[in-house]
C-alpha cells in the first residue's frame, strides 16, 4: 500500500557565505574599476586624437583589438589541445560491474535525488517513469520533486504518488533560479549522498549504485564525482550531432584532461552527486531545524572522474 504524496512547504533562506565563495556581488571593486577605467581610457584617447592628433589613431586601436583577441584564441586553442591530450594519461574511475549487483540494500547508503522542476507539465509523466528505474532500495532512496508553489500548470500535472516520491514547494520569491530549488530541497535532504537531475535527464538505472561504489573507492576528500552526459537523439539531424561531438570531446577529453593536470573542473547543472555532509559544511546547520540553508556552490571543493 502506498501512501499519497505530500506536498511540504517552507521558507529557507540562503546561508552566509564567505564574501569570495559568494555570488551575490558579480564583480569585485578591482574588477569593476578596471571595467570602467578600460573603455574610458581609449575613449579619452580617441577623442584627443580626432581634436588635437595626439596619440594612436583609431586605426590602430582596431589593429591592437584584433590582435589581441588573436592571442587570446591562439592562447585557448593550445591550451585546449594540451589537455585534451593529457586526456589519454587520466586516470577514469572502473566500476566494477559485477559489484553493482553484489551490493544488498543494506549496504546502500540513503540518496536524495533532487529534481527542479518549472513549467515541466509535458515531460513530467516521462521523467516520473525514468525516476521510477533507478535501481536502488526504496527505504533508501528519496527523491524530491522540487516545484514553484505558483507553478500550477506542474502541480495539476502531478499523479499520486508514493514513496520514494516526494513534492517540495518552492516559495514565489526571487530569484526563481534553480539554485535556490536546490537550496531548499538540500534542507530536507536525509541521503548521505545527494545528486541533481533535470526534467529530461534519462539517468541509467544503475548510476546511483555505481556513484556510491565510485565514492566508495575514492578518497574522503573528492566530495563530487559527475556523470557523463550524452545526447540520447544524436542522429536526428546536424544540430544534434554538433551537440552530441560537443559533449563527447567535453566529457570524454576535456574533464579528464583537466583532473589529470589537477586543474579546477567545472561542473555542468544535472547529474552531479555529492557527498551530502560537504555541501552542508558549505553554509547550513542541521538539515531540518536550522532556518538556513546552504548556497549551492558553483564549484565543489574537489571533484573527479565519470560515472556513466
Amino acid at each position: 500500500m502506498t501512501t499519497p504524496y505530500r506536498e511540504r512547504t517552507g521558507h529557507a533562506g540562503i546561508g552566509v557565505l564567505d564574501a569570495e565563495l559568494s555570488a551575490r556581488r558579480l564583480l569585485s571593486r578591482g574588477q569593476t574599476v578596471c571595467a570602467l577605467a578600460a573603455p574610458a581610457v581609449i575613449a579619452f584617447a580617441l577623442l584627443a586624437h580626432l581634436a588635437f592628433g595626439w596619440g594612436p589613431s583609431p586605426l590602430w586601436w582596431c589593429q591592437a583589438a584584433i590582435a589581441l583577441a588573436t592571442a587570446v584564441y591562439l592562447v585557448l586553442l593550445v591550451f585546449k589541445t594540451v589537455v585534451v591530450l593529457g586526456a589519454w594519461g587520466a586516470s577514469v574511475i572502473d566500476v566494477d560491474e559485477a559489484g553493482l549487483h553484489r551490493l544488498s540494500g543494506a549496504a546502500l547508503p540513503d540518496y536524495t535525488v533532487l529534481v527542479p522542476l518549472h513549467r515541466e507539465a509535458a515531460v513530467l509523466p516521462f521523467l516520473l517513469e525514468r525516476l521510477a528505474r533507478l535501481d536502488y532500495p526504496a527505504e533508501s532512496l528519496q527523491i524530491l520533486l522540487l516545484i514553484e508553489e505558483d507553478d500550477e500548470e506542474t502541480r495539476a500535472a502531478l499523479p499520486e504518488l508514493g514513496a520514494p516520491f516526494e513534492v517540495v514547494l518552492v516559495p514565489p520569491s526571487t530569484p526563481r533560479t534553480k539554485p535556490k530549488a536546490c537550496n531548499l530541497g538540500l534542507a530536507r535532504a536525509r541521503g548521505e549522498f545527494v545528486v541533481v537531475y533535470d526534467a529530461e535527464d534519462r539517468p541509467e538505472p544503475d548510476q546511483l549504485r555505481k556513484a556510491v561504489l565510485a565514492f566508495r573507492a575514492l578518497p574522503g576528500r573528492v566530495v563530487c564525482v559527475q556523470a557523463e552526459l550524452q545526447y540520447w537523439n544524436p542522429w536526428t539531424n546536424w544540430l544534434t550531432r554538433c551537440f552530441a561531438a560537443e559533449y563527447a570531446t567535453h566529457f570524454s577529453l576535456m574533464l579528464r584532461g583537466l583532473d589529470r593536470y589537477r586543474l579546477p573542473i567545472p561542473l555542468g547543472g544535472t547529474s552531479n552527486h555529492f557527498r551530502a555532509d560537504a555541501l552542508l559544511a558549505l553554509g547550513a546547520g542541521t538539515r531540518t531545524t536550522s532556518p538556513r540553508t546552504p548556497t549551492w556552490a558553483s564549484a565543489s571543493p574537489a571533484a573527479a572522474g565519470a560515472c556513466a
